[in-house]
């Protein structure tokens, strides 16, 4: 069967919203949900697959501290789709006013929702932000995802590695150890143990530290197995004084280097193929969702079975 492309969402959002999320939250998980069903067609076995623990999951169990130069979001051992778009929030804030935010979040061992950890990236360059996100779960199961602001879609790539990206494990290091004022120093400081080659000697300290990160951010550490279930978020703001003129070129070949790139022609044709023919979903994986989403039509308290809201249960 098929589903208009407004039904994903809708079912989405109201899935959250019977499971206890606000609706802020809700609509913010359901634009990842979406964005993973529109770049690449999972999105609604995601939900689905997400629906028994769904009722566990609580924004408000995440927990903020500080650890040297970088805030440390603690998703309380819940998956990515959680802490994602608060993770974000927080890096935008700093971006914006010091030209790059950095946080790091820890998430469940075993993380399902990784799929649509890609969003964050997505959101961020909607906002006119360039991105780095650096995800590790197990030894062999990491990702690195860059985003870049374009129209009418952002550009999107990532990179599955067969562990931990360099990166990574770099900026977590250096998170316990580094410097304590900054971020930027934070990331000179994790990603230069000499003095580099005559290029990067010739660059300046942002266009270096940024040409390292996305070099270092696709080369898996494969002797570091013990990189933690979380991922590293980092945000750019190209309109801050401090972000180098050449970034845009950087971020374009930096994301050459990635897996799979969607860019902006590659998401709209897909898009408005969605948009004339629908999305394909069985039958079984709709009625458990929608079964799951009209709990939010008539909760279980005493005013449902009051009205409208008793004709509804019967």
């Amino acid at each position: 069967m098929r589903l208009s492309v407004r039904e994903v969402f809708d079912l989405s959002e109201r899935c959250f919203r019977a499971a206890g999320f606000a609706d802020g939250a809700a609509r913010a998980n359901a634009e990842s949900i979406w964005w993973t069903e529109l770049t690449k067609g999972s999105g609604l076995t995601l939900l689905h697959d997400l629906l028994d623990e769904l009722q566990d999951l609580d924004r408000g169990r995440l927990t903020r501290r500080r650890r040297g130069a970088v805030p440390v979001v603690d998703g309380d051992d819940q998956p990515s789709i959680v802490s994602g778009t608060p993770t974000l929030d927080l890096c935008c804030a700093r971006a914006e006013r010091r030209g790059l935010g950095l946080a790091y979040t820890t998430v469940a061992p075993g993380d399902d929702t990784v799929a649509a950890l890609g969003h964050v990236a997505h959101a961020a360059a909607e906002r006119g932000l360039r991105s780095v996100v650096l995800y590790a779960n197990r030894a062999d199961d990491a990702v690195t995802i860059t985003g870049e602001p374009a129209r009418p879609y952002p550009v999107v790539g990532e990179a599955d590695l067969a562990a931990p990206s360099v990166a990574h494990a770099r900026i977590l290091d250096a998170v316990d150890d580094g410097p304590a004022d900054h971020s930027t120093d934070l990331l000179t400081h994790a990603l230069f143990d000499g003095d580099g080659d005559e290029d990067e000697r010739a660059a300046t300290v942002e266009e270096r530290v940024l040409s390292r990160l996305l070099d270092d951010a696709t080369t898996p550490a494969e002797e570091r197995p013990d990189v933690p279930a979380g991922f590293v978020t980092i945000c750019f703001d190209p309109t801050h004084p401090t972000q180098p003129r050449r970034a845009e070129r950087a971020f374009r070949e930096g994301m050459d280097a990635s897996t799979d790139v969607r860019r902006p022609e590659q998401v709209d044709t897909r898009a408005d193929r969605l948009l004339r023919e629908g999305v394909e979903i069985e039958r079984g994986v709709w009625e458990d969702v929608f079964e799951y989403s009209s709990d939010v039509l008539a909760p279980e308290f005493e005013g449902s079975y009051r009205g409208a809201g008793f004709e509804i249960n019967e």
